[in-house]
């Protein structure tokens, strides 16, 4: 038995480690909790007067808590480093793979398409719009499928006896949140008197309100539609958050419904 270790204690670790676990005997593991840090109880322990928060200063007050990127008030790193360009949201991205890697990695009489280069670990996303460049030189007959091909590629492709297939483009993704097209509001043949008739204008059955969403900023705001102007309306209106203009259409139906259309407007 180690000197300093006597049979009582031996015996009760071991009959500690044969108990079974339960409510009464749950405790923290070993190492898992400390005990509290007790300062401002004088010099004698390290953390008295200050209390380890040194002398003084918006640091040493309860509550303080720094931001990323606070430099005491002064103009942070970020502001002060200039700002060049702009990132286009309406980007088209495009994968390219080059005929050489094509030539090194294809049998003559293959079909190519954006699925197999993908599988075969030749490109990243099959997901975007494929470009064939016209980089090295093509011996091989190949059938290739992708969205563009470079006029050196195609020249190249078909000299080889080969055919360079076109695929449609993907749809351009919706980058912008509110961006609505513009949109011709079709023309109708109704006479003065046919309106007046079928849909007598603010007479109480038509829409009066409206929620559109702002085109800048996106914020929901309430308008207030006016049957009276006319079946066919076109005029300018604030966001009621932002502020910045509108280019509003508002058109009636013969049931007194409104299809209203919201545009961005520079005016």
């Amino acid at each position: 038995m180690p000197k300093g270790i006597s049979a009582t204690d031996n015996g009760q670790e071991t009959k500690e480690k044969n108990m079974a676990l339960s409510l009464n005997n749950l405790k923290p593991a070993p190492g898992s909790t400390h005990k509290k840090k007790r300062v401002g109880r004088g010099p004698g322990s390290g953390l008295g007067k200050t209390a380890g928060r040194g002398h003084k200063g918006q640091k040493s007050r309860s509550g303080y808590s720094s931001r990323p990127g606070f430099e005491g008030g002064q103009m942070p790193l970020q502001r002060r480093l200039p700002k060049r360009g702009f990132t286009n949201i309406f980007k088209k991205e495009w994968i390219e793979i080059s005929l050489a890697k094509i030539e090194e990695n294809f049998q003559a009489g293959e079909e190519i398409t954006p699925e197999i280069l993908h599988e075969r670990g030749l490109i990243k996303k099959a997901k975007h719009d494929l470009v064939i460049l016209g980089n090295g030189g093509v011996t091989k007959s190949f059938k290739i499928s992708a969205h563009r091909f470079t006029k050196t590629a195609k020249d190249k492709i078909e000299k080889a006896g080969g055919q360079a297939v076109v695929r449609p483009a993907a749809p351009a993704p919706r980058t912008a949140r509110y961006f609505l097209p513009m949109v011709d509001f079709p023309d109708d043949d109704w006479t003065e008197d046919e309106v007046e008739a079928e849909f007598p204008l603010g007479d109480g059955t038509a829409e009066t309100e409206a929620i559109v969403y702002c085109p800048h900023c996106g914020e929901a705001n309430e308008i207030a539609l006016d049957p009276g102007s006319g079946e066919s309306q076109e005029y300018v209106e604030d966001c009621q958050v932002c502020c910045r203009p509108w280019l509003m259409y508002v058109k009636y139906g013969r049931d007194g419904s409104a299809e209203v259309e919201v545009y961005a407007s520079d005016s």
